[in-house]
């Protein structure tokens, strides 16, 4: 009876923290965005451009779609800033920069860098299993 016990726990061990250590991705998605780069805060703010915005958060990378444009920025470090905000230190084409996850409500998100774009409201998130 016992080996048999330790049969089972050996064999469905494994399974279970495979499943619990899975890797996960957040899905943001939006219908604007500010383009802070171009046009400043105080522009891009009166006049976002409306497009599809849909950005892949991983352990290791964020995946920014603005329209047909996609930018990959790679997670250097990360510091949970305050309890509405973590800020991340990403690079992109060998240039750093700080990007900052911030929820602005239990539904609403915020997702930007200073003086290049910002994503708000973000209010349609899902976490799926990484693949």
């Amino acid at each position: 009876m016992k080996f048999r016990n330790y049969l089972l726990t050996a064999a469905f061990t494994p399974l279970a923290f495979a499943s619990f250590g899975q890797a996960k991705t957040i899905v943001y998605k939006c219908g604007q965005w500010l383009d802070t780069k171009t046009k400043g805060f105080a522009n891009a703010y009166r006049d976002p451009t409306y497009e599809k915005v849909e950005i892949l958060q991983t352990q290791r990378k964020f995946k920014v779609t603005f329209g047909s444009k996609m930018y990959d920025y790679t997670i250097v470090s990360s510091n949970r800033f305050s309890n509405v905000q973590t800020r991340y230190n990403v690079t992109r084409n060998g240039k750093s920069y700080l990007l900052a996850v911030s929820e602005n409500s239990p539904e609403t998100y915020s997702i930007g860098i200073d003086e290049e774009w910002i994503v708000y409201p973000i209010s349609n998130v899902s976490i799926v299993d990484a693949k």
